[in-house]
């Protein structure tokens, strides 16, 4: 996709995502710098269409989220096979959110820090640690990607900079 833009990368590697786990749902978002708040980039289209709440809140903050949060205070992968059994994170859902069996995350890392979440959720059978894997190595594959894509904007935006520069030096030679 060398010349979708983010968001449509990020649409695409979430189908992949449901795919690859075969997984029912999902979403994929993005973390802020001190790992806080977590904006959704992508929801997969079964949550947006079966999900019944009418305000689909879009940034969260992670001391309030149940076990979607874990794997970013843990900063491991998680799976929960059951998601109707106790977990001392597991806080619910809101009413009319759509009904979770099963559950996977997985943090995005650059470097030491992490950058965004992966989840996905109602696969029929079992997810194992393969799927965690799977997913991991797409996920990092994407966010090389994105990583990629975004310094080639930053150094459009320098080299833009950088000729209105010369120009504004140029007319002020002209002018002295």
């Amino acid at each position: 996709l060398p010349d979708a833009d983010e968001k449509e990368i990020c649409d695409f590697v979430l189908e992949r995502m449901l795919g690859l786990s075969e997984s029912q749902i999902g979403f994929l978002g993005y973390l802020s710098e001190d790992e806080q708040l977590m904006q959704i980039h992508s929801w997969s289209s079964k949550v947006m269409n079966k999900c019944k709440i009418s305000d689909k809140p879009i940034s969260f903050p992670i001391d309030q989220a149940g076990l979607w949060g874990e794997p970013i205070r843990q900063h491991r992968p998680l799976i929960v096979n059951d998601y109707g059994a106790p977990h001392p994170a597991q806080n619910g859902y809101p009413e009319g959110h759509v009904k979770i069996t099963r559950f996977m995350a997985v943090p995005v890392f650059d470097g030491g820090r992490i950058v965004a979440i992966a989840a996905v959720g109602n696969k029929e059978r079992l997810y194992e640690k393969i799927d965690v894997r799977q997913l991991t190595l797409l996920m990092d594959s994407w966010w090389e990607q994105v990583r990629r894509k975004r310094m080639a904007e930053e150094e459009k935006k320098i080299k833009a900079r950088h000729q209105n520069i010369q120009k504004m030096e140029a007319i002020g030679n002209l002018a002295g």
